[in-house]
């Protein structure tokens, strides 16, 4: 059986699980690729811990991430969508912070990270010199939380995307 809820749903691109215990399912994708239904990333799940009676302490438990934002610009009419040299759009999912003091690799806990979130551009033309990212956030405990996946970004021009994708 998986064990997959709505805090683990991966968005665009499939998450990680934790390893502990027997490897969960990362959460599925969710949403279309012209991001018809703009959506914000979702958050990571939450870990309960445990206690640890030879530190007299709980151990391991954390909040997940946020999920990353939604962005969108339309261009009206015949308008066109610029973004310029330097500027840099992100819609990442958030990670789990090390906020510890301790040096016993169970700083931060071990939720999940957010995924990533969402940007859509549409205009007649598209003109991206800048920086957008929608990556998932990272988990900090290698074994037990996972990392969110990756979000989505849809450029949707009606006659010219500049520059071209792949160049």
């Amino acid at each position: 059986s998986s064990d997959v809820c709505s805090s683990d749903l991966s968005y665009a691109g499939q998450g990680t699980a934790g390893s502990y215990n027997g490897a969960k399912t990362p959460g599925a994708t969710f949403g279309d690729r012209k991001l018809d239904a703009l959506i914000a990333g979702a958050g990571g799940s939450g870990a309960s811990g445990w206690w640890d009676g030879g530190q007299n302490r709980e151990r391991g438990a954390g909040a997940g991430g946020a999920g990353g934002g939604a962005l969108e610009l339309v261009a009206d009419g015949n308008g066109s969508v610029t973004i310029g040299t330097g500027v840099a759009i992100y819609v990442d999912g958030g990670d789990i912070p090390d906020t510890a003091t301790d040096s016993d690799a169970w700083r931060g806990g071990n939720g999940g990270g957010g995924s990533g979130g969402a940007i859509r551009l549409e205009g007649n033309d598209i003109t991206n010199n800048g920086m957008l990212s929608a990556t998932g956030g990272d988990r900090y405990h290698g074994t037990y939380g996972g990392a969110g996946g990756g979000g989505r970004i849809a450029m949707i021009a009606r006659k010219a995307l500049i520059p071209e994708i792949g160049r």
